[in-house]
């Protein structure tokens, strides 16, 4: 039983998505209308612009990604995201008008990291996988999801009902930048993988 991928897959990827995705939800409508006070009409033109990022740049990301490596598509996800938190960081040094400006382009960037990480997580989850581990591999990608989408908000509103909103933020992008490391040193092994992205 190959544990050591599949622990490592499991706690990358619950942090990945934890501070990654899993915060955007509860975080970004909090901090933009209660530290950031921009009116709630804000929150459909932030979210509207990752929506739209993915729609017309999707493609052109496929394509990328065929020129590089999974390893350094998978190193980038936690960089990307990171880069987005950090525009959400100056936010509150900015005038208002600015401070949305900068949260639109924090989620544009986050959308870049979202448009690499849907094909390339799935083809390293099944490259990890031997055969006969492959539905446990892909449960463990599965479960990192949710547990995220739980622990991302509690996180998000306890630290910002804290008023920590710098440790928040800090956090983020500190454990994007970690895993990032830590998915440079995974060693894929030579065997098939389904839902490649070539």
């Amino acid at each position: 039983f190959e544990i050591k991928p599949l622990m490592f897959l499991g706690i990358a990827g619950i942090i990945l998505f934890t501070f990654g995705y899993g915060t955007i939800q509860a975080g970004i409508p909090i901090f933009a209308t209660q530290f950031l006070e921009l009116s709630p009409k804000w929150l459909g033109i932030i979210f509207g612009v990752n929506t739209i990022s993915i729609v017309v740049f999707q493609p052109l990301v496929m394509r990328i990604l065929e020129k590089y490596s999974k390893y350094t598509a998978l190193i980038s996800i936690g960089v990307i995201w990171a880069i987005s938190w950090l525009f959400v960081g100056v936010s509150p040094y900015l005038p208002m008008l600015a401070a949305g400006i900068a949260m639109c382009l924090g989620q544009l960037v986050f959308a870049f990291g979202e448009m690499i990480w849907s094909p390339i997580l799935p083809s390293v989850v099944n490259q990890l996988a031997p055969e006969h581990l492959r539905g446990r591999y892909n449960a463990a990608g599965a479960n990192a999801w949710q547990i995220s989408l739980i622990a991302g908000p509690t996180i998000a509103g306890t630290l910002l009902g804290a008023g920590a909103h710098w440790y928040w933020l800090g956090g983020l992008i500190a454990g994007l930048l970690v895993i990032s490391v830590a998915a440079s040193r995974l060693k894929l092994p030579d065997r098939p993988a389904q839902n490649m992205t070539r």
